[in-house]
């Protein structure tokens, strides 16, 4: 099991379900990928319509208003650059954990069934 804590000292988010019904660390690393990648969006998503709504209705914002906007952006961006961070971080451990199922299925070393083609 893996649970998520952010560098910003936030709350650890809980596994999710694919992550609780995952049977190995494959499909565990997957299903955090995923999770990630569904986070990455929302938040895109968010930001999106935050900077539309301000282009949108500049004039009824104030200043204050304004600053608000901006400073949750700023927040949700560096949210974005942490999801970033650790999906990078997480799909480097699923490339290793393939790595290494291939080294231990002898795909990395061949075995005689091998034929080297011969050309002339």
């Amino acid at each position: 099991m893996m649970t998520t804590t952010s560098a910003s000292g936030r709350k650890s988010l809980p596994p999710t379900p694919q992550e609780l019904q995952a049977n190995d660390k494959v499909s565990v690393l997957e299903a955090r990928l995923e999770d990630l990648a569904r986070r990455k969006r929302n938040i895109n998503k968010i930001i999106k319509e935050l900077a539309d709504g301000l282009k949108r209705n500049a004039i009824v914002y104030e200043a204050r208003k304004r600053k608000e906007i901006e400073k949750m952006t700023i927040n949700l961006n560096l949210e974005l650059d942490e999801i970033t961070n650790e999906e990078h971080e997480v799909g480097l451990r699923l490339h290793r954990v393939h790595k290494r199922r291939d080294k231990d299925d002898n795909y990395e070393h061949p075995t005689g069934l091998w034929i080297k083609r011969v050309t002339s």
